[in-house]
């Protein structure tokens, strides 16, 4: 219809971060900064127990944008990602640091090494669970649930629902300058994510909401974080609040107008 964009073309998952890997790391991206900020800030040395993760799960890893992190803060870090394109380009240059090509949306993957023997006390998804659909989403909490030793942690970083209901989703733009490209996702509500976990007798420790940096008060949040404890929470279990983030771009910064390679 005339005046209106045509519509972006979609690519599976595989597909989509097989294209998008080179330039992942790049490209402008408020999600994938914002997200990762909020982890740091989460899983801070500050808001930690006095001991560290003995086994941290990092499902979706990418090209390793939260792994440094997650390797400081755990004594063995276990990184699984389904694009074999991202991972090319993980650093993976810390000992204590494994990465392995795997679906996690596959029944089989949870059956071998390196997730077969679980023991996790620490999960991380950041940015996974808008690429699957309702029931593979409800699945790998159950799958992920299996693997947790007792009183794990896991945490969960999505683009927000709000985000989510006017239509924004991660693109890839187009190298000709054509029309950016939408990776598969699906909208999930934040009480999807709460019942899910809810089910499995996970203890929600803190729920977080990120707006973009100088946001007004009714702007909609970004990024949606939630962590949870497997079991009842000890006493001693420092629970990872926080206030509003504060984040700065920095001198190389880009607005979200200006992002193409993004949510």
């Amino acid at each position: 219809m005339d005046g209106e964009a045509a519509p972006a073309a979609v690519l599976p998952v595989v597909e989509g971060y097989a294209a998008w890997a080179a330039s992942y790391d790049s490209a402008p991206n408020p999600t994938r900064d914002l997200e990762g900020a909020v982890l740091r800030d989460v899983l801070s040395h500050a808001r930690l127990p006095v001991h560290l993760f003995e086994r941290v799960l990092e499902v979706g890893c990418g090209t390793g944008k939260n792994s440094r992190h997650l390797s400081e803060i755990g004594r063995a870090l276990v990184c699984v990602d389904v694009s074999a394109e991202m991972l090319v380009r993980h650093p993976r240059r810390w000992p204590n640091t494994e990465c392995y090509k795997l679906d996690v949306r596959d029944a089989a993957a949870w059956r071998v090494p390196p997730l077969v023997d679980g023991g996790f006390d620490l999960v991380v998804c950041s940015l996974v669970l808008e690429h699957l659909n309702h029931e593979a989403m409800t699945q790998l909490f159950e799958r992920i649930d299996q693997k947790l030793a007792p009183r794990a942690w896991v945490y969960v970083a999505e683009l927000h629902p709000c985000k989510q209901y006017k239509g924004s989703k991660a693109r890839i733009a187009a190298p000709d300058g054509g029309e950016p490209q939408v990776l598969e996702a699906y909208t999930h509500h934040t009480s999807d994510y709460l019942a899910a976990a809810a089910r499995l007798g996970w203890r929600l420790l803190t729920l977080r909401e990120e707006c973009d940096p100088g946001a007004a008060r009714d702007a909609p949040p970004r990024i949606l974080c939630c962590v949870w404890m497997k079991g009842a929470v000890p006493a001693d279990v420092q629970v990872p609040t926080g206030s509003r983030l504060r984040f700065n771009w920095g001198p190389s910064s880009h607005s979200v107008s200006q992002s193409t390679n993004s949510h």
